[in-house]
């Protein structure tokens, strides 16, 4: 019979090996010189040893495991078969130029500061010497591509230059190793030189680039499932948000018509009298980080006085999204890694993209208003 804890070890030991920029993120930092590999060949190699790991699982007496161990077994359980999905079935690195992306496992080493600059520069040393390998992966693999994935990542494409290059260099300036410094620099002009290529090669295929993002109503029922870890269809999560969606409705209704006495109308045209006057009360690209930051103050200051909730007093950083990042959401957390002490999280707000016009950016905040962001 195996035994679960030495097997539970080794299976996340073995998960955080295989996406090194997500190990970074938690603050596991045995594999910060490198990137997760990409390859068909890196997706068969870890789908064998994901298996092995499962079949060891299976193994595990779950009868004589405490309460604590056996949700760790389901949680364990599920995102083996989670990562084997992504590999078989999603095969993002085949389609998905983003995954190519090397802004995050530059970042977290840049923005955290719990390991020593020397440290963190020979990590990143490391990860940017992968760079050209990993790009020459993704002109290689990635055919009938989506447009909307290429464009977001050429959208991206500019401010991993700005990583490589300015980012980079200020950490530079904090070490003294000379033989390091002159290491970095080599890596930073391949770097460069590679990701320029990445980017000619996505803007040589945006033409042709008419692939299908959808999974289609089987893969995305398995993958929403197994995101979710919940055992509800896709239809039932659909019929739930469908009725709890009603409900908003008639709740929206009815205040509306306590705020708009004396409209008349439709219950649609009254909440949307309402909503337009809501609107009117917004951000913009100049103000939206200090509003986010009073928000975030009175949430937590509410929050604390209801007594319901205990709200953490790990130190946190409000920040803009990086270029690198922007194009997927509008605000972040990125917690601090629960394996790293001393890290600060980061709540980040993102812009309106500089080629938007006033009319574009107007109507995003008006959507995003004040309201919506308590």
């Amino acid at each position: 019979m195996t035994d679960f804890q030495t097997m539970a070890n080794l299976a996340v030991d073995e998960l955080l090996e295989l996406e090194p920029e997500e190990a970074t993120q938690l603050g596991d930092h045995r594999f910060d010189d490198r990137f997760a590999d990409r390859s068909q060949a890196g997706a068969d190699l870890a789908v064998r040893r994901l298996r092995a790991r499962q079949l060891e699982l299976e193994r595990v007496d779950l009868a004589t495991l405490d309460k604590e161990s056996l949700v760790d077994a389901k949680v364990l359980a599920n995102q083996l078969a989670l990562r084997i999905f992504s590999y078989e079935e999603l095969r993002e690195p085949s389609w998905n130029p983003l995954v190519y992306n090397p802004g995050d496992g530059l970042f977290s080493l840049l923005s955290q500061r719990t390991l020593p600059p020397e440290a963190r520069l020979r990590s990143i040393c490391g990860r940017l010497e992968a760079i050209p390998d990993l790009v020459q992966v993704g002109r290689r693999q990635l055919e009938n591509c989506p447009e909307i994935h290429v464009k977001t990542a050429l959208d991206q494409h500019g401010g991993v230059v700005k990583l490589i290059r300015d980012e980079v260099d200020l950490l530079i300036k904090e070490v003294n190793d000379l033989f390091i410094r002159g290491r970095v620099a080599k890596a930073q002009q391949r770097a460069l030189v590679a990701w320029d290529a990445f980017g000619r090669h996505l803007e040589d295929s945006l033409g042709s680039a008419k692939g299908e993002f959808r999974l289609g109503p089987e893969r995305f029922s398995e993958k929403l499932s197994l995101y979710l870890h919940s055992p509800l269809g896709a239809e039932e999560v659909l019929r739930r948000a469908n009725a709890r969606l009603d409900a908003l409705t008639e709740e929206l209704a009815e205040a509306a018509g306590q705020l708009s006495e004396g409209g008349g109308g439709s219950s649609s045209e009254r909440i949307r009298r309402v909503l337009d006057t809501v609107a009117e009360h917004h951000s913009n690209n100049q103000t939206v980080l200090a509003e986010a930051g009073a928000v975030l103050e009175q949430l937590t200051s509410a929050v604390n006085a209801s007594g319901l909730f205990t709200i953490p007093t790990d130190p946190y950083d409000l920040e803009v999204v990086p270029e690198f990042m922007r194009g997927t959401a509008s605000a972040y957390c990125m917690p601090a890694g629960p394996f790293e002490e001393g890290a600060r999280s980061k709540v980040m707000i993102s812009p309106t993209p500089d080629d938007w016009t006033k009319e574009q950016s107007e109507s995003f905040y008006r959507e995003v208003n004040s309201a919506m962001m308590v």
